[in-house]
C-alpha cells in the first residue's frame, strides 16, 4: 500500500515539475515546493484514508472471492470513479478515479509481481 502511494506521488510530483517548468526561476521554485508541500501532504492523507475505506476492503473481497486478477482491481478504480463522481466534479473524479488505479494496479503488482522477489 505504502509503496502504491508513494510511486504514484512520486510520478505526480515529476509530472508537476516538469509541466509547470517550476524550476526556471527561484521564486517559481519556492512556489512549486511550496505547492508540492500541502499537496502532498493532502495526497498522503487522502490516499491513506482511501486505502482504510476502500481500498483495503476490495483487495481483501477480491482475493477471497476471485481469482485476484487485475481486472478485478480496474473494475473497483471505476466504481471509485462513479463514486467520487457522484459526490463532485468531472474534473475530481477523474483525477482520483486515475489515482485509484494507478495505485492499485501498482499495489497488485508488488503483491503478486516476481520482481521484488528476486
Amino acid at each position: 500500500m505504502l509503496k502504491s502511494i508513494g510511486w504514484v506521488g512520486a510520478a505526480f510530483f515529476v509530472y508537476g515539475a516538469l509541466t509547470l517548468d517550476a524550476f526556471s526561476s527561484l521564486n517559481s521554485a519556492y512556489g512549486f515546493l511550496a505547492f508540492a508541500g500541502i499537496f502532498s501532504a493532502v495526497y498522503i492523507l487522502l490516499s491513506v484514508l482511501g486505502w482504510l475505506a476502500v481500498g483495503l476492503p476490495s483487495h481483501w473481497v477480491i482475493c477471497k472471492y476471485t481469482s485476484g486478477g487485475y481486472r478485478y482491481y480496474v473494475v473497483v478504480a471505476i466504481l471509485f470513479f462513479a463514486g467520487v463522481l457522484i459526490f463532485s466534479n468531472l474534473q475530481a473524479a477523474a483525477f482520483w478515479g486515475l489515482v485509484a488505479l494507478v495505485q492499485a494496479l501498482v499495489f497488485r503488482f508488488y503483491l503478486t509481481g516476481k520482481s521484488h522477489n528476486q
